[in-house]
């Protein structure tokens, strides 16, 4: 018993190890690839129209030092955005586990461009050490977000001298709302799609990786990929639809763009302080230069 037992163990951790083995990857896949994606699936779950969760498992190895920016890890959130549940795992060429790391390990950074002077969005920043190639990062996290209007592309291929053996998105509508999308296949490659009741399954699989070269093309322009948007939505805590240009139109005009021209009795109060007078040509000129004078143009998201 106790042999039966030693042996099942070592079955065990054999296989354990052989999941993270880059060695017994294909040459077709290992062909140009500095990192080889062995996984990638996020688990959507639309619950209503202001209430999206995303669950990411993604591992992914790195073959050598050119891929070396695979190992900082980086994901953003805002204040209608929350990322939880956060771990990542980093496991050496021969499938044992180096370091762990949780959500407090990450590095928490304003996100705001240089242009600007505040931004609501941040990103979380983890920068794996040193460590001898090939190392596998096995990444585990989950995403709420309120703002439903924005439901990335499922692409096929994200970024150059990358292989992938399996990407897979799986989207579980309990909302009612229908999500429509859009398959793009191209001469890279097909996705392929499966529908079972709400639940709709995007899959991509042994992907080669694309060798970069002076010139090469944006990945969007060539990779196969798949366009999703929820018929009604919700933006920054205002709701919308998007069944046709019209109705999508009226939202944008309401609610971006007609509150802009509202004119305050305090910015008419102002206006009458500046005492304009002669023609139009002037009164303009006149806005113009005290607009000139006393305000400064910044950016705040």
């Amino acid at each position: 018993m106790r042999i039966f037992l030693l042996a099942l163990l070592c079955v065990f951790t054999t296989v354990k190890t052989q999941i993270y083995d880059a060695s017994l990857i294909s040459d077709e896949l290992r062909k140009n690839a500095n990192v080889i994606v062995q996984e990638n699936t996020e688990q959507y779950t639309i619950n209503s129209i202001d209430d999206i969760e995303i669950k990411h498992n993604k591992i992914w190895t790195i073959l050598k030092s050119d891929g070396s920016d695979s190992g900082n890890i980086a994901l953003h959130y805002d204040r209608f955005t929350k990322v939880d549940d956060l771990k990542v795992s980093v496991i050496n060429a021969f499938g044992r586990e180096e370091r762990k790391y949780a959500k407090k390990d990450f590095s928490d950074y304003s996100n705001t461009p240089s242009f600007g002077l505040y931004d609501d969005n941040r990103v979380l920043v983890l920068r794996i050490g040193s460590i001898a190639y090939p190392y596998t990062i096995k990444l585990s996290y989950t995403v709420r977000t309120s703002d439903t209007v924005f439901i990335s592309d499922f692409q096929g291929i994200d970024s150059y001298n990358t292989s992938t053996l399996l990407y897979k998105r799986v989207i579980n509508n309990k909302s009612g709302i229908p999500l429509r999308f859009q398959v793009k296949d191209t001469e890279l490659g097909k996705v392929n799609v499966e529908t079972n009741g709400t639940i709709q399954t995007f899959t991509y699989q042994n992907v080669p990786a694309l060798k970069h070269e002076t010139k090469s093309p944006s990945l969007r322009s060539i990779s196969p990929r798949v366009e999703f948007s929820l018929e009604r939505f919700t933006l920054a805590g205002k709701t919308g639809d998007l069944k046709n240009w019209d109705s999508f139109g009226q939202w944008y005009y309401t609610n971006l763009l007609q509150p802009s021209t509202i004119i305050t009795p305090e910015i008419k109060k102002e206006v009458d302080a500046l005492g304009l007078s002669g023609t139009t040509e002037d009164k303009v000129r006149t806005i113009f230069q005290f607009m000139q004078e006393k305000t400064r143009y910044i950016y705040v998201g």
